[in-house]
């Protein structure tokens, strides 16, 4: 009897289904596999087959997010294959665990060196001088100069552009000469008070050198260079909207529903708000998409999980929690009290709204929770020496 494919397919998914929960319930069997697969992709590591030891250790940590073998492996396979920020994630975990191991700080050093993050790069070796007397600080800058040399390359930008303009200035007032078309300015000869037709040619070029690097990394050294300027020139300014926002459809400010499937807990494109917060910025605004992959029963507003565990104890930022605006769409199904006293839970500090009338009742509902709610009146207090620490520094008080 021929048995149809359908029904064997079907029997192999349900086969899988049932083997999946035994082996998460078996702790022995979950850490062969893992063993078995750490040996697997350190093998491919050490054979050069970068790719797919990176492949497999980006599997693993799923298995085994804590293992210090993956996160290292993790850490050196991505640097090779170029994925700089999953690079850098790796490496600062092993770090907040073996804060004295010298050699981490080093491989660390040169993987910001070929994001051309040479400032991120001799802070790490300032930490491998302290730990090892060997390493001074001439050494580590001439270590720095062979791999800023060996990381860069020359690029060339520019754009031509050509062609045959009418100028039609007959009704226009006097004739005039010049013409600007964007940042291009052309110039039309023997232009008179009539209709007249020129030709343009305009190149610009840029030589510049261009280190090798991928787009979250691209974000952060635009990051740096706007909070510094802004810094420079007095103005606190608010890193946003955390976990992220570029992955999502729909704006939350006019949308229901806008959910992010994608950000993880420990995802490369965290890296721009890593990178702002370590440069000291004051402010971090939070969405209020809800986040799938994080907690999925809460816009990241309302979760503790986000504000709390990611922000603060994971990444370190102990400054102002903004919220993104509680008037829009995506909260609008929670009443404007429960907007304000959920974000405070969460771990927030401002509840930033655009609609007047919300006002009020988020007031009163602070006020009120926090005077039958120790637990509450803690959360507030600490809020409110946030705000007053970060208008002290910029002068206000």
């Amino acid at each position: 009897m021929r048995i149809p494919s359908s029904l064997i397919l079907t029997a192999l998914f349900l086969a899988l289904l049932q083997a999946v929960p035994v082996l998460a319930a078996d702790p022995v069997r979950r850490g062969a596999l893992v063993d078995q697969n750490k040996a697997e992709a350190a093998a491919l590591l050490e054979r050069g087959e970068a790719a797919k030891a990176y492949e497999s250790y980006m599997r693993l940590l799923r298995l085994a997010p804590d293992d210090d073998a993956v996160n290292l492996g993790l850490a050196r396979a991505a640097a090779k294959v170029k994925r700089w920020n999953q690079a850098v994630l790796a490496y600062e975990m092993l770090l907040e665990k073996y804060p004295d191991e010298a050699g981490l700080y080093g491989e660390l050093a040169n993987v910001y060196m070929m994001l051309g993050d040479r400032e991120a790069a001799e802070r790490c070796l300032a930490m491998m001088s302290t730990l090892d007397g060997t390493i001074t600080r001439e050494k580590a800058d001439q270590a720095l100069d062979i791999l800023e040399s060996r990381y860069s390359d020359l690029q060339v930008r520019g754009k031509i552009r050509f062609g045959v303009l009418y100028d039609s200035n007959a009704n226009q007032g006097p004739a005039s000469n010049d013409v600007q078309i964007g940042v291009w300015r052309v110039t039309l000869d023997n232009a008179k008070a009539k209709d007249s037709f020129g030709a343009y040619l305009g190149a610009d070029f840029d030589f510049s050198r261009r280190f090798y690097r991928d787009s979250p990394w691209q974000v952060v050294g635009d990051l740096r260079t706007a909070w510094r300027g802004l810094a420079a020139g007095g103005l606190a300014s608010s890193i946003k909207h955390f976990p992220g926002l570029g992955r999502v459809r729909g704006n939350t400010d006019v949308t229901s529903g806008v959910t992010d499937r994608v950000t993880t807990m420990t995802d490369p494109y965290l890296a721009p708000f890593r990178a702002g917060i370590r440069a000291g910025a004051p402010f971090v605004m939070i969405s209020t998409a809800i986040y799938a992959r994080i907690d999925p029963h809460v816009p990241a507003i309302f979760s503790r999980r986000i504000v709390t565990t990611l922000l603060r104890d994971r990444l370190g930022f102990d400054g102002v929690v903004i919220s993104d605006a509680l008037s829009g769409a995506q909260v609008a199904r929670y009443g404007p009290a429960a907007r304000a006293v959920r974000f405070l839970q969460a771990g927030g500090d401002i509840a930033l709204t655009t609609s007047a009338s919300d006002v009020a009742p988020m007031s009163d509902a602070l006020v009120a929770r926090a005077k039958a709610s120790p637990a509450f009146r803690t959360l507030v207090d600490a809020a409110v020496l946030r705000v007053l620490t970060a208008k002290q520094a910029q002068g206000l008080l």
